[in-house]
């Protein structure tokens, strides 16, 4: 299959990356080879935020990463995360080591339950060595504590900046590598590419994908009118305008899908033009759970508190309620996203306002053999190909995603293994789109 990432995201084709993936069965290898191919295309084309590994550290790490996932610790296997600053960055640590640890197989096994979940990461340093009789420097790899993945890139207002929300929607590169049990590697290092059960996928980042860029920038569209309301015809200009609150509804929905992928349950997010005649079955109805509150009380303190400043000085009371709004905004996304682990679907409307829960998709439709989609290019929606469901091996819940995408035109369906991938359908009411996608947030944002 042929990839060319900068084509599909709208740049111009002048250095295009592309690789011929494999179709079948291959090697750990063939995934190193995939990284240094981008890396050396990422360096070449001014876009270089990988992760400050040497070539031998990359692949000393892809080595101990895949030798871990195959340990069993008390009977189970691994889940870990693992993050490389990019050069010139340091991120700030939630625990040091009091003594960086050489990283090995066995130190990962101990210390992966640290880091089980999509909210940390083991960080890790290369050690580089002094030069030895003309040869390359050797290197080594250590862990020297454990970072926030969640809150990367946004230490600056957490600490001097209230006020301002820019640092909410930056992620500064650098490497995530995930292992998601025995044989199962993530890397998510300006590409995202998966290998498991001996093959090799690329996964295009969800915020690559034209439709959902829509609903977001809708989204954003309706927020800002709020705005304008509350302060004014200026506060358009204000941060960044909307774009930059379409930035920060991406942050947020990246969020709530860590929140279902970390819990290992699978889960299932439909965001529909219409849910009321949409054939689901709601089990727990809500009256009030909307993503835009959040994003607008967090938007409107940042305007209040930066309106208030005299000089350097901010309001206190101004600074407090920015605070208060930046946790609420947060605890919404997290309890958006632990609805998914009730059995049953997430339902939204298409402004991201949570309609209930447990949702129960009717008809039993055509089988899986019969569910034909459509697999394009993200940004063009040009079909490349067509597959079935029973031919990818997907089960109930991606056909359920299907009927209801087949349903309702403009419906999104997001669909969470158990392993910790993500599919993403779409329907535009004369076919069905899929994608392999990954909603880990900053990831893949180099090429967008």
């Amino acid at each position: 299959m042929r990839t060319e990432l900068a084509r599909a995201a709208g740049k111009a084709p002048r250095a295009a990356w592309h690789y011929d993936f494999p179709d079948g069965d291959c090697s750990i290898r063939e995934l190193e080879a995939v990284l240094l191919d981008y890396r050396a295309w990422a360096r070449g084309a001014g876009q270089d935020r990988t992760g400050a590994l040497s070539d031998a550290a990359l692949s000393d790490l892809i080595d101990l990463a895949y030798h871990a996932s195959m340990r069993a610790e008390e009977g189970r296997f691994l889940t870990l995360r693992l993050f490389v600053d990019r050069t010139g960055q340091s991120s700030p640590l939630l625990a040091r080591f009091e003594r960086p640890i050489p990283l090995t197989a066995n130190a990962l096994a101990k210390l992966a339950p640290a880091v089980a979940s999509l909210e940390h990461a083991l960080h890790l340093v290369e050690e580089r060595g002094a030069p030895t009789d003309g040869h390359a420097r050797a290197s080594s790899l250590l862990c020297d504590g454990i970072v926030s993945l969640i809150d990367i890139g946004l230490d600056p207002i957490a600490g001097s900046l209230p006020g301002t929300p820019h640092n909410l929607i930056r992620f500064p590169g650098g490497m995530v590598l995930t292992v998601d049990g025995p044989g199962i590697l993530r890397v998510y290092e300006g590409i995202s590419v998966q290998y498991a059960a001996g093959r090799l996928q690329h996964a295009w980042p969800y915020v690559s994908i034209r439709p959902v860029g829509e609903s977001f920038r809708s989204v954003a569209a309706s927020i800002l009118e709020r705005l304008v309301e509350k302060f004014g015809d200026d506060v358009r200009i204000d941060f960044g305008g909307q774009e930059a609150l379409a930035g920060l509804v991406q942050d947020s929905w990246s969020q709530i899908l860590q929140t279902a992928i970390a819990e290992r349950h699978g889960a299932m997010f439909a965001v529909l033009q219409d849910p009321d005649s949409a054939d689901v079955h709601v089990r727990h109805r809500l009256a009030t759970l909307d993503l835009r509150d959040g994003i607008f009380e967090f938007w409107a303190s940042c305007v209040r508190a930066y309106r208030s400043a005299k000089g350097p000085d901010m309001d206190q009371e101004a600074i407090h309620a920015w605070q208060r709004a930046k946790v609420r905004a947060r605890a919404v996304t997290r309890a958006v996203g632990n609805l998914s682990q009730v059995d049953g679907c997430v339902v939204l409307n298409a402004q991201l306002c949570v309609t209930g829960f447990g949702g129960v998709i009717g008809g039993r439709g055509a089988g899986d053999a019969a569910c034909q989609c459509a697999l394009a290019d993200p940004r063009t929606l040009q079909p490349q190909g067509f597959v079935t469901l029973a031919e990818l091996g997907l089960g109930t819940r991606h056909q359920s995603a299907y009927r209801l995408c087949d349903e309702q035109a403009g419906a999104l369906a997001y669909v969470v293994s158990q392993d910790g991938g993500m599919r993403l359908f779409y329907g535009d009411g004369e076919r069905v789109y899929l994608w392999h996608t990954q909603g880990l947030r900053g990831a893949a944002g180099d090429l967008l």
